[in-house]
């Protein structure tokens, strides 16, 4: 969709700009990442969203059992994050990195991809970046690249996987 005029993209970096403008330089905090779960969970399990996990974690990957931290230590690993966080840019590197952190500490119970992928999307249009989406054709790349990063392979593929949907995006 785009106005009369305007080329989505146009209408996209005009949107962008304007949130951008409205935010200032507020620092996201550990309570933002929160709302964004409880944002992307309301409708499908309203009675944890926002709540961190009160149970171990893990997924079943090609590599085996990925197993997160411990319920105990999500609260601490949280507040280191949300403190990087506050002082980081508001830029790719950043978001993607985020995104990586966000979904490696695991707090929530479920939805933390999309926790993580609105955590990057936010640091993305606040540095005036485009949103990223991963489509469903897409989906098999990105969980595969997260699973090397998440194996200790290092977060390359995963970030080329993004900068390859970042310049998917702006080039649409």
């Amino acid at each position: 969709m785009s106005l009369p005029g305007f080329t989505a993209n146009a209408c996209l970096y005009r949107t962008t700009n304007h949130y951008r403008a409205s935010l200032g330089n507020v620092p996201l905090t550990e309570s933002d990442v929160r709302n964004l779960h409880r944002l992307a969970m309301q409708r499908a399990r309203s009675d944890f969203a926002g709540q961190y996990a009160k149970v171990h974690r893990y997924v079943r990957t090609e590599r085996g059992r990925h197993t997160f931290p411990s319920p105990a230590e999500v609260p601490t690993l949280m507040r280191g994050f949300a403190r990087w966080l506050a002082s980081a840019p508001n830029t790719p590197e950043t978001a993607f990195a985020a995104h990586r952190h966000l979904v490696d500490i695991h707090p929530f119970r479920d939805g933390n991809g999309r926790t993580a992928r609105l955590l990057m999307n936010s640091i993305l249009i606040r540095g005036g970046y485009p949103p990223i989406v991963v489509r469903p054709e897409d989906r098999p790349g990105y969980l595969r690249t997260l699973q090397q990063s998440q194996a200790g392979q290092g977060p390359e593929a995963f970030e080329a996987f993004l900068y390859e949907r970042l310049s998917a995006t702006l080039g649409d």
